[in-house]
């Protein structure tokens, strides 16, 4: 076999490889997002729209109810390609009581004074690029009702409840047919790859 043909051969098979490697990424991989409502509001800088884009890349609560206090976890990050200003984050926790919550980066962190002893309402100061925000509170309860971020710059909100969290979570257990697929398709790439290499050095 010429050269030139291998070449060829192994450029077709490296890009039908990584087709298959980002199918497998696309759908095998739980998303956690999250309903949005898109606004106008972006930035302009030498013709360039920039635009912050918060994410909730993670959200976790105790499963179970304890004698001790649930945990609520959250992290907020930025992947724009700017700073998110001036926004703000509500948690409602609904039926739970939070007895305390936590923040880092705190000096970003504003708490805005609410009547509900259930909810939470941030007042976030600044988000650079590539940077998150972590929340934690201790609740009575192992449950939150809605999780809101939104405001200031940002140009899509974000939201996610305690039905869709329940939900995604589900969706993170491995089903028979998932893992069929990952056994198929790792296979696949493996019997390809030593058909190639034969073909390669016949």
């Amino acid at each position: 076999m010429s050269g030139h043909k291998a070449s060829i051969i192994a450029t077709v098979a490296m890009g039908l490889i990584g087709v298959i490697v980002a199918l497998y990424i696309h759908y095998d991989t739980p998303e956690l997002d999250i309903s949005g409502t898109v606004t106008e509001k972006q930035v302009e800088e030498n013709g360039q729209k920039l635009s912050p884009t918060i994410n909730i890349k993670e959200l976790f609560i105790t499963p179970v109810d304890t004698k001790i206090p649930s945990t609520f976890f959250a992290e907020i990050t930025n992947t724009g390609s700017t700073a998110a200003q001036n926004f703000e984050i509500l948690i409602d926790f609904g039926e739970s009581t939070v007895e305390k919550c936590e923040f880092t980066p705190n000096s970003v962190v504003k708490v805005k004074d609410t009547e509900e002893l259930s909810a939470r309402i941030l007042q976030i100061s600044n988000l650079n690029e590539d940077t998150s925000l972590y929340l934690v509170c201790s609740t009575n309860l192992p449950y939150f009702k809605k999780l809101w971020v939104g405001g200031g710059n940002i140009g899509f909100e974000k939201s996610i409840d305690y039905d869709a969290y329940k939900e995604m979570r589900a969706g993170e257990k491995v089903s028979f047919y998932t893992g069929l697929w990952r056994f198929i398709l790792v296979g696949f790439c493996a019997l390809f790859f030593f058909k190639l290499v034969g073909i390669l050095f016949d």
